[in-house]
């Protein structure tokens, strides 16, 4: 049977529950199987879900400042001000700092 989604395929190796091997046409297998990113494409999207993860990030930034710098240490005030200062300063640094401002 032929292999796979190359062009010019006719047939796709599909497996009925019993295990066996059906010759399935591609164009049938296509429109019988829903697209891979169907479940990314429709489903709701939650801002405040992906700040909480951002500002996770953020989180292990300030613990690395911590530990990397003595000035620092033992004030994780002064750290997340660093931090906000640098991502005002250079927003290109981190990726998530050009979606979210810290």
């Amino acid at each position: 049977m032929g292999g796979g989604w190359k062009r010019g395929a006719t047939t796709v190796d599909a497996k009925d529950p019993g295990g066996e091997t059906l010759g399935v046409s591609a164009k049938t297998y296509r429109r019988a199987t829903p697209p891979r990113q169907s479940s990314t494409l429709h489903g709701s999207f939650r801002p405040s879900e992906l700040h909480f993860t951002l500002n996770r990030i953020n989180d292990y930034l300030v613990r690395w400042l911590l530990q990397k710098y003595k000035r620092f240490h033992g004030s994780r005030t002064r750290a997340w001000a660093a931090l906000g200062r640098a991502a005002l300063d250079r927003p290109h640094l981190f990726a998530h700092w050009r979606v979210a401002a810290v």
